[in-house]
């Protein structure tokens, strides 16, 4: 509420610097600070301007999960995929998303989930046809990261890149609540019909197939 009223009166530009970070408890799932990655980024929903700031969590969440299940035949339409396998349908029609907005988001703070933004958020995707469609755009309050966001390069074309916080592969590495060991964890771009780019041990860009349970980091806006 606090960081929520210095968006709103505006003192957030100077109070706040990116890296700056807030506790928040995710319950059985850990908690985690959230990290300060920008400001007047990220475009909100509704058109009326960009949200004031952007958060990332810091650490993975305790439970890893998988983005999707592996490229189905539409059960409708045979010379098509089905939305929710492989990437098909992208981040917007994922189990990932489902699993954050079902599961990781009830166990948030009330006094968080009052104040985030839903905002524009860009990725790419493979349609139905298996074909690939750059810079689809869907309507996020909580979310997965894109490759573009991590600041790995210009996949996406569409968005705010967040390379003050992350400049290099150190800044990008994670782990677990609680652990010491970097884990890998998801984005939300898609990379191939049947694989979705992820972060690895290391920072680096990789890419997993989407059946793969690795960790799961949350993004947000206020």
């Amino acid at each position: 509420a606090q960081i929520n009223a210095a968006g709103q009166d505006g003192t957030y530009s100077t109070k706040y610097n990116i890296g700056d970070v807030v506790a928040v408890d995710f319950g059985t799932e850990g908690s985690t600070y959230a990290m300060l990655v920008a400001k007047d980024a990220d475009e909100l929903a509704d058109g009326s301007g960009n949200a004031k700031m952007t958060f990332i969590n810091v650490d993975i969440f305790t439970t890893s999960h998988r983005w999707n299940p592996s490229r189905a035949a539409d059960p409708d339409d045979s010379s098509k995929y089905q939305e929710g396998t492989g990437t098909i349908g992208g981040y917007d029609k994922s189990e990932l998303k489902s699993y954050i907005m079902d599961t990781i988001v009830p166990l948030a703070p009330t006094d968080l989930v009052n104040v985030v933004k839903s905002v524009k958020k860009y990725s790419n995707i493979y349609d139905t046809s298996s074909s690939y469609v750059k810079d689809v755009v869907s309507t996020e309050t909580f979310w997965a990261p894109s490759y573009r966001e991590m600041n790995f390069g210009n996949y996406e074309t569409l968005g705010p890149v967040y390379s003050s916080a992350f400049p290099d592969n150190a800044s990008r590495i994670k782990h677990k609540v609680g652990a010491t060991s970097a884990f890998s964890w998801w984005l939300r771009s898609a990379y191939t019909n049947n694989i979705a780019y992820s972060v690895s041990t290391s920072g680096a860009n990789y890419s997993n197939g989407v059946n793969t349970n690795i960790g799961v980091v949350l993004g947000f806006c206020i």
